[in-house]
């Protein structure tokens, strides 16, 4: 063996290379194996050494913990930037808009019945005049000959004609009964051309 590289054994004599702890012969403890085994074992390369080789991060193989950590950090700052700018914006016209139903809002109004006293009166405006419909039975007679005189005197039509008892001027007359109710009139009378009267009664 090559001069420094070996050493004898105490008990035997037999050259074991250095940082043998024990004789391979006698297996007696060697002097300097503790020593030996400390100090750094040469490669057949030269320079390196056989002490762990450290990562070329010096954090032992933990960068890749810290990147995913970092990228978490960065984007939760992303989203809290992005709500606290949305979160003052004002509604959108169509969610401001959306209506509010309410019970008392929604219920129907019950129908306001009003007592024959309350009755509203007549609207006068809209019912005929009494002189023109009694002008207008005036001619009908006419035209068929049953010459009449017919006037209004308040509620009553007063007629004067020798045909108060004719069929014919019976018919007529109750064509026009429910425009002379319309302007009012309530009653009729037929009297004789020389004043006698035939008959008075309710339209």
């Amino acid at each position: 063996m090559p001069e420094g590289t070996s050493q004898a054994c105490p008990a035997c004599g037999v050259k074991v290379m250095l940082g043998y702890a024990k004789c391979p012969k006698c297996h007696a403890p060697m002097p300097n194996a503790t020593a030996r085994s400390r100090r750094p074992s040469v490669a057949g390369g030269g320079g390196t050494t056989s002490q762990p080789i450290e990562r070329i991060d010096g954090l032992g193989g933990r960068g890749w913990i810290v990147g995913v950590v970092a990228l978490v950090v960065v984007a939760g700052a992303i989203i809290w930037a992005v709500e606290l700018r949305g979160g003052g914006e004002t509604k959108r016209p169509a969610e401001a808009a959306v209506p509010v139903e309410t019970g008392a809002a929604t219920a129907t109004a019950a129908p306001i019945e009003l007592q024959p006293d309350e009755l509203p009166a007549p609207n006068l405006q809209n019912r005929p005049d009494p002189a023109y419909v009694a002008d207008a039975l005036e001619g009908e007679l006419a035209r068929d000959r049953l010459f009449a005189t017919v006037d209004v005197a308040g509620e009553l039509l007063d007629v004067r004609s020798a045909y108060c008892t004719d069929p014919r001027f019976s018919e007529i007359t109750a064509r026009y009964i429910a425009d002379l109710k319309a302007s009012g009139l309530v009653r009729i009378r037929c009297s004789e051309t020389h004043g006698e009267q035939v008959y008075e009664r309710a339209l």
